[in-house]
């Protein structure tokens, strides 16, 4: 597993609008076969919409490290 956390792919890049960092972590996010949301990411505008990105794209998604470490280990099967 790698982890990706977006707001760090685009620390320090201030002055650049938001739009622009969405679309590319959703870019991102397209190539990524599951996903694992952080404690809090109901209070995240950019969470939410990760997750219903992942949702409509049928990209897992899991609120707990220990699903998706099952999830990861059935794909070792494949």
């Amino acid at each position: 597993m790698v982890a990706i956390c977006p707001q760090m792919n685009t620390a320090h890049f201030d002055g650049i609008p938001s739009e622009i960092f969405y679309a590319g972590d959703l870019d991102i996010l397209e190539r990524c076969d599951a996903v694992l949301m952080a404690g809090g990411w109901e209070r995240s505008f950019g969470a939410r919409m990760e997750r219903i990105h992942a949702l409509r794209n049928n990209i897992p998604v899991f609120e707990s490290f220990d699903g998706l470490w099952r999830y990861c280990e059935g794909m070792k099967d494949d």
